[in-house]
């Protein structure tokens, strides 16, 4: 018997690039599997950039059904999950982190003390950019994933994100107004894993609990030792929830 060949779209986060998840896209490539990692990318105003993604996912994704697998990483899982509500219909969705700041009320204590963090970051960026400190402005982004992160980061690596970081701040703000309609994903959506670390912040960890609590086919799973950019720098703990993705029925939970 042949076997039916599983395509899995590997979207990353914001100022990491396709590159970033190449290691995992190693760990999944097969005989049986090809992994493709789309840019999240596109000309104009960060906004018009989600949009252009989202509508280049939806396309990609249609010759293959639901023989498609999708993982979407911070805001690539925003850009999945979008892609779900524009009608693309993967077979199964595995997100780690997804940044989908509708899930989050404002007006609930915790849901408040979960983006307090988020908030800050974006304060600190727009005064370090008025202030003509891209490297602050960049730092303010990349800490805001894990206290320390920016200092741990190679000298070149950061370089090239401070001259990224008005574009950064501006996708960042993007992403925090982007709408997503949690009820219809939850009419439409197919199987759902949704990852988080045990050592990530309080806000996307609290934005992968909403999103669970609203979706009746995800599964939330807290990935032990794993902070939020560990789809790219510890591959082989996120891989085999993605192999396990693979090997699972083809058919949608719901059409």
């Amino acid at each position: 018997m042949t076997s039916r060949i599983t395509t899995w779209f590997l979207m990353h986060a914001a100022g990491a690039g396709p590159g970033s998840l190449k290691p995992l896209a190693a760990l999944l490539a097969s005989d049986d599997c090809v992994v493709e990692r789309p840019p999240i990318s596109g000309s104009g105003p960060p906004s018009s950039a989600l949009d252009t993604a989202v509508e280049a996912l939806v396309e990609a994704l249609r010759p293959h059904g639901s023989s498609a697998r999708v993982f979407g990483h911070s805001m690539g899982g925003l850009v999945a999950v979008a892609a779900v509500l524009r009608g693309a219909r993967p077979g199964e969705l595995v997100l780690y982190e997804p940044i989908v700041h509708a899930a989050l009320d404002p007006k609930d204590p915790g849901d408040a003390d979960a983006l307090k963090p988020d908030l800050a970051m974006h304060q600190l960026s727009r005064a370090a950019l008025a202030a003509g400190d891209l490297a602050g402005a960049a730092e303010a982004f990349v800490d805001s994933m894990g206290a320390g992160t920016w200092a741990n980061l190679p000298r070149e690596v950061q370089t090239q994100l401070s001259a990224q970081a008005p574009e950064l701040s501006a996708l960042a703000e993007a992403v925090s107004k982007f709408p997503v309609d949690l009820g219809a994903l939850a009419e439409t959506a197919p199987r759902i894993q949704i990852l988080r670390g045990t050592r990530s912040p309080i806000f996307t960890r609290t934005i992968a609990q909403r999103v669970s609590e609203v979706l009746p086919q995800a599964t939330l799973i807290d990935v032990e030792h794993a902070h939020h950019m560990s789809p790219v720098v510890h591959a082989d703990r996120i891989a085999p929830f993605l192999l396990r993705a693979t090997k699972t029925s083809i058919d949608p939970v719901r059409q």
